[in-house]
């Protein structure tokens, strides 16, 4: 069968990326201080573009000519943009449960962000990110694993784009738009379709934070008790629904309420069952919207003329590649050592902020 191959490369780039995006601000620490929530952004950006950009170097462009960029066709952009919405419920209820046991950081952000221009707000937390981790992870990582297997790259390119969040929050449903994201670059043997997906889910926050925090303001001002105050930065999130909606109660459970010492207060039992309510509400549209999504997810490959691919593919039988797929092996040690330094790193951060 020959020597086995590994995918030691893209492995080395994964650790160097982590390793630039924990340890070298460190170094910036006070440098940082003083850096915008835009040139935050930037900088974020280039940490993890550096080391693809070093790796496209030494391959010599190698690493590149699988990336598979076309024309987008304006029918498979109305699908894409259909199967964002029907995945925005889904994405919701993975925020709502993990931050049953984890802060929501990408909030904080956002709310830095409340006084800004719209557009730019577009450009620098949608678009940017958008654009570049999609480069990045469903381009250079991905198409780095997928000699070993779509699936496999698949579910390997989605763990490490959640590690890259840096926090438990966005990994739990980062990790799942992760695998999503690659499926539909295969569907569609594009990857401008999934910097759409990704853009859509990014703008979806930009435009929250234009209707939420407002809305808080107004929960805010109606209490009646001066002794409340609600962290709407925990409402916040790049990917789901208004919670804020729900009412004062469901805010306050949602987010955890606290007094002027800080100290955590009893939530109320109507609160309990505003909480009930919107657990369940999330639960039943998330299975309702996981069917349709698969649907229109069929559409989007059978319009892309891929869906017999796909099928193939999703059940496991990329037949005509299966010896070459036999002798590629993904896991190495510098591998390991990243996902362990990844989940060490959110963990401690987690157990530290708490």
């Amino acid at each position: 069968m020959g020597k086995r191959k590994t995918c030691s490369g893209v492995n080395r780039v994964f650790l160097l990326i982590l390793f630039q995006m924990t340890v070298v601000p460190l170094f910036l620490g006070r440098l940082l201080l003083h850096v915008s929530i835009y040139g935050g952004t930037v900088v974020t950006v280039c940490l993890y573009m550096i080391p693809v950009l070093l790796y496209t170097a030494v391959t010599r462009g190698r690493c590149l000519k699988d990336i598979p960029f076309a024309v987008p066709r304006l029918s498979v952009l109305l699908l894409v943009f259909l199967f964002v919405v029907l995945l925005q419920p889904v994405v919701t209820w993975i925020n709502m449960f993990s931050m049953m046991f984890s802060k929501n950081h990408i909030a904080e952000e956002l709310l830095a962000m409340e006084q800004q221009n719209f557009w730019k707000n577009v450009f620098f937390a949608a678009f940017i990110p958008a654009a570049a981790e999609e480069f990045v992870v469903r381009g250079v990582l991905y198409h780095g694993y997928r000699k070993a297997g779509v699936l496999k790259a698949a579910a390997v390119s989605g763990l490490l784009f959640g590690i890259m969040h840096l926090n438990i929050n966005q990994f739990c449903y980062a990790a799942v738009l992760g695998i999503v994201f690659a499926l539909l670059v295969e569907a569609t043997g594009n990857l401008l379709y999934s910097m759409e997906a990704h853009f859509l889910i990014n703008l979806n926050s930009v435009l929250l934070l234009n209707i939420q925090v407002p809305a808080g303001r107004t929960i805010g001002a109606v209490q009646t008790s001066g002794k409340w105050r609600f962290p709407l930065t925990s409402c916040l999130s790049d990917v789901h629904f208004p919670v804020c909606a729900f009412g004062k109660q469901g805010l306050a459970l949602m987010t955890q309420a606290f007094d002027d010492s800080g100290t955590a207060q009893e939530i109320s039992a109507s609160a309990g069952a505003d909480l009930f309510f919107l657990w369940t509400f999330y639960s039943v549209l998330a299975v309702i919207c996981i069917v349709l999504a698969c649907m229109v997810f069929v559409w989007i490959a059978k319009r892309s003329h891929r869906w017999e691919y796909m099928r193939a593919v999703l059940r496991g039988e990329e037949q005509e590649r299966e010896q070459e797929i036999e002798r590629y092996r993904v896991v190495t040690p510098s591998l390991v050592f990243a996902v362990l330094f990844g989940f060490a790193y959110m963990i401690l951060t987690e157990r530290v902020l708490r």
